[in-house]
C-alpha cells in the first residue's frame, strides 16, 4: 500500500498505558513479508523464503504521528508531521489551532497512538 497505518492501543479497561514505544524514521517491510510468492512485491521472479537478502526493499518513511494526551476517561490529541522536501524536511506540531516547528527529538519521545508510513518512491526521489 502507500501508506501504512499504525494503531498502538493503549488502552485497558480501566486505565490508559503510557509506556514509551520506540518507532523508526524508516521502515523496510521486506524482511518481514512471509511466504514463497514474492511476486507482487518486485518485478523479479519469486524468491524462496530462505533466501530473504535478495528481496528488493519496500521502504516507508515516517510522515505523521499522532499522541493523545490525557487519561483513559478523556484529553487531547496533538499531530506531528513531517513538511518540506526530501532533503529539506521539517516537523510541526499541531494542536487545534496552533502549531510550531520541533525536531525529531521531540517526535521520536512522543508516546505514539497513530504512526503513518508513507511509501518511499525511488523513481521520484531522486
Amino acid at each position: 500500500p502507500s501508506i501504512f497505518v499504525f494503531h498502538i492501543h493503549r488502552r485497558t479497561a480501566t486505565r490508559k498505558i503510557r509506556k514509551h514505544i520506540a518507532f523508526p524514521l524508516e521502515l523496510n517491510v521486506a524482511k518481514h513479508l512471509v511466504g514463497n510468492n514474492y511476486s507482487w512485491v518486485s518485478a523479479s521472479k519469486e524468491i524462496p523464503i530462505n533466501d530473504r537478502t535478495s528481496i528488493a526493499p519496500i521502504e516507508y518513511t515516517l510522515c505523521s504521528v499522532v499522541e493523545h494526551l490525557g487519561t483513559a476517561e478523556g484529553g487531547h490529541y496533538l499531530t506531528y508531521r513531517k513538511i518540506g522536501e526530501v532533503n529539506n524536511e521539517r516537523w510541526v506540531r499541531v494542536s487545534d489551532d496552533n502549531w510550531k516547528f520541533v525536531g525529531w527529538d521531540v517526535v521520536s519521545r512522543a508516546e505514539a497512538y497513530l504512526l503513518f508510513y508513507e511509501k518511499v518512491d525511488f523513481k521520484n526521489s531522486v
